[in-house]
């Protein structure tokens, strides 16, 4: 999915956002918002927007000192959903619907989103997730996701945020139950960038005990497979297929060809629902599917 013009505000709004973290003074604001936009200017425009936002962040945290704004927010959402873990683990994997609740609760879980303009009290954040199964999908492929891992040898899980890759972590040990066999490597990203989520975020919750952690070598918040490092891509290319969370993962990888990828997601701005044909705080199972490029 390539960048679109409504994008631009939302790289503002991100450093408005990092700046209020931060308290950064007025002046340091005015530098960094008129950097971006003399980036944004100049940049070619045929890029992703994880591509482009990698740049806004680095501008930021030229501005901070290289200290990630994020931090103490990213491991307070990890822990507070971490108190959910075990009750919500032991009512879904008891259920005979433990696959497509587990489901649900995953693709709710990516409402935890600091880089969308969105805001939920933390109240409201755990309502959703206790409630996460009682709502539906907009469009819900989860049966052949289903379908498709029970014939598949290796599953990569690429995830996306902090608070939001507990119930990551939750959906993959529902998988494990189900497919025993199956082997599963869990994707993070290279570098610090938004609230997405890194080796550390992933060990914080202790999804490295359940599963092998691999980053993709860069600082996007989104997976271009392009820009991956080589060991990324030569796992990449052995999965059988992909599952990919999140709005990033989606823009970044809703272009690729020759890959089979299910697309798990809230539709948290105008951009992506047009893409998708849904309304906006749609939630998205679909899966992308493999072309053939000798037809």
């Amino acid at each position: 999915m390539k960048f679109s013009y409504e994008c631009i505000c939302c790289h503002i709004q991100q450093i408005l956002k990092v700046a209020k973290i931060v308290k950064m003074d007025e002046s340091t604001k005015e530098i960094v918002v008129r950097e971006t936009m003399k980036y944004l200017s100049e940049i070619d425009y045929n890029k992703t927007n994880p591509e482009m936002m990698s740049m806004t962040w680095r501008i930021i945290l030229k501005h901070t000192q290289n200290q990630d704004p994020y931090h103490l927010v990213k491991q307070d959402y990890n822990q507070m959903m971490l108190t959910l873990y075990d009750d919500l683990f032991i009512r879904i994997s008891q259920d005979e619907q433990a696959f497509e609740k587990a489901l649900h609760l995953a693709i709710e879980g990516n409402v935890i989103d600091y880089g969308a303009n969105l805001y939920f009290s933390k109240d409201d954040l755990v309502e959703r997730m206790i409630n996460a199964c009682e709502t539906s999908l907009a469009l819900d492929e989860g049966e052949k996701l289903y379908t498709v891992l029970k014939k598949s040898e290796k599953l990569m899980y690429i995830g996306d945020n902090c608070g939001e890759i507990v119930f990551d972590k939750l959906f993959i040990e529902v998988i494990k139950g189900i497919f025993p066999n199956l082997n599963i490597i869990f994707s993070v990203r290279g570098s610090v960038v938004l609230n997405d989520i890194t080796y550390d975020d992933a060990k914080q919750i202790g999804l490295d005990q359940i599963v092998e952690i691999i980053d993709d070598g860069n600082d996007f918040p989104g997976l271009v497979i392009e820009a991956a490092d080589g060991n990324f891509r030569r796992v990449y290319d052995e999965a059988d297929i992909v599952i990919a969370k999140g709005q990033g993962n989606y823009e970044g990888l809703s272009q690729e060809k020759n890959k089979q990828i299910f697309f798990l997601l809230m539709a948290k701005c105008e951009m992506i629902a047009k893409d998708l044909g849904v309304q906006v705080m749609d939630k998205i199972c679909k899966e992308k599917k493999v072309i053939d490029i000798c037809q």
